[in-house]
């Protein structure tokens, strides 16, 4: 046990600085700005009040409606998140990601779009999504691409029983290009006390 948890703690701190590191830099570029572009309506900046409106009020003015959002976003405030996400579900808009989405943008607003597709234009990028940094990452819940975690004990034993593995419905069963979950996910096999140690590690980034 304190092999791997040894090996885990190396790989967890060098991808937290790394991560860290990163954005960091993006940090300094990413300002906030709000606009209408083609059939696209663009939203690059942190997820505020201020940029919300901007883009509410820029579609309602639209005399031709944007049919997809364009968005760069850190996350920001999880009720924003979601007024945001529920403008897009409303709307029936596509999603694009440009550059990033992270916390309430990849949980909220990314996973409501009616298409979603990522900045490569690569079909085999279908499914993928950018996770943030494990710095802090006990102040960032809730967890998942989905909100679906409030605690981390029971997100590490999905993970330890091998993850759920949903089966599409409706329109979605009939879609080849629907992601399913990937085979590299296997059952991890840890024991009690090995999980209780990954939560405690987790809670002190």
């Amino acid at each position: 046990m304190l092999v791997r948890y040894s090996v885990a703690h190396h790989f967890f701190c060098r991808s937290v600085w790394c991560s860290a590191f990163v954005l960091l830099l993006m940090s300094f570029n990413l300002s906030a700005k709000v606009y209408i572009e083609s059939d696209a309506l663009v939203y690059q900046g942190e997820i505020s009040k201020q940029n919300n409106l901007d883009a509410f009020t820029f579609y309602q003015d639209a005399s031709v409606k944007p049919s997809v959002l364009v968005i760069t976003s850190g996350g920001g405030n999880i009720d924003l998140g979601m007024d945001l996400g529920e403008f897009v579900l409303e709307h029936n808009l596509d999603v694009r990601v440009d550059t990033l989405c992270f916390s309430s943008c990849a949980n909220y607003v990314f996973t409501a779009g009616n298409n979603i597709s990522e900045f490569t234009q690569d079909l085999r990028d279908i499914g993928k999504f950018r996770t943030p940094s494990l710095l802090g990452v006990s102040k960032t819940g809730p967890w998942m691409h989905n909100g679906l975690f409030t605690q981390f004990k029971p997100m590490i034993e999905q993970y330890n029983a091998g993850v759920f593995r949903p089966t599409p419905k409706g329109k979605k069963a009939q879609d080849p290009l629907h992601p399913s979950t990937t085979t590299l996910i296997e059952p991890l096999g840890l024991s009690n006390d090995e999980i209780d140690a990954l939560v405690a590690f987790l809670e002190i980034l």
